[in-house]
């Protein structure tokens, strides 16, 4: 669990971290007058090239959500600028879907030797732990939306949770993540370092916050998302030990067991 917190406090560093150089370069004059013009540069070609500039698009929106060492919200400045904001959502959060069920597809069928690679054995190992096929809907939507989308998608197809449940969990955690981005590239094209700086902030509460309640909820079910049958050591119930014990015997009793009873 401890792995996973760290998952998700890096995860909202690199955004917080990403947002506040964006923040930085609004705020210089100099730095957004070069960015501008690398801006204005890449919206010529897209504008030259529009099917050609729109698959692009989508493609390193796909595989910034199955790499963790790449983004596209640098690019989505430009997209802005050349389709505006309801187009370039509409493109990022499709792209955004494509890379997440490449990376369940990567999972389940190549999981045990691609996925080691792409994030490690150990934290493979730490999440395969908590999830499964019976994991509960509300927990993978907690995880998708605390972790970087290729954690849960490599993981849970590993564990062959159902797919139509991975893409739901997806869609819904990913479109407001879409429509957000968009908003922080309208906000650096409008220059307003500090609110892009107090979402940088935000970034790192919310990814927290989400896998808090994540670690929190699945906690309070074993693996599996069934109640445990808690037996002590002797086959009676646990919780009947511990009354026993409380009341000073030195022994609980042991339960006859269901062939014992036939």
């Amino acid at each position: 669990m401890r792995r996973g917190l760290r998952a998700a406090r890096g995860h909202g560093l690199a955004v917080a971290l990403m947002i506040g150089v964006a923040g930085l370069i609004a705020a210089s004059d100099a730095l957004f007058a070069s960015s501008a013009q690398l801006i204005a540069f890449l919206e010529a070609e897209i504008v030259a090239r529009p099917l050609a500039g729109q698959l692009l698009f989508v493609l390193l929106a796909m595989l910034s959500a199955m790499l963790a060492f790449f983004s596209s919200a640098l690019l989505v400045p430009v997209g802005l600028s050349a389709w505006g904001p309801l187009a370039s959502s509409a493109l990022l959060w499709a792209g955004w879907l494509l890379g997440g069920i490449a990376s369940f597809a990567v999972g389940r069928f190549l999981g045990d030797t691609v996925a080691p690679g792409l994030l490690g054995s150990r934290r493979i190992a730490n999440f395969r732990e908590q999830l499964n096929a019976r994991t509960r809907f509300l927990h993978v939507l907690l995880l998708q939306a605390a972790l970087p989308s290729e954690i849960p998608g490599y993981v849970l197809g590993m564990a062959r949770y159902p797919f139509h449940r991975y893409l739901a969990a997806l869609a819904l955690t990913e479109l407001p993540y879409a429509l957000g981005t968009i908003y922080l590239g309208q906000s650096f094209l409008e220059r307003r370092s500090i609110l892009l700086l107090a979402l940088g902030l935000l970034a790192i509460v919310l990814s927290t916050t989400f896998y808090r309640l994540f670690r929190d909820g699945l906690g309070a079910r074993p693996r599996g998302g069934r109640p445990a049958r808690l037996l002590g050591p002797l086959g009676s119930p646990l919780y009947l030990q511990r009354a026993w014990a409380a009341a000073g015997a030195e022994k609980p009793p042991r339960l006859p067991s269901a062939a014992t009873m036939r």
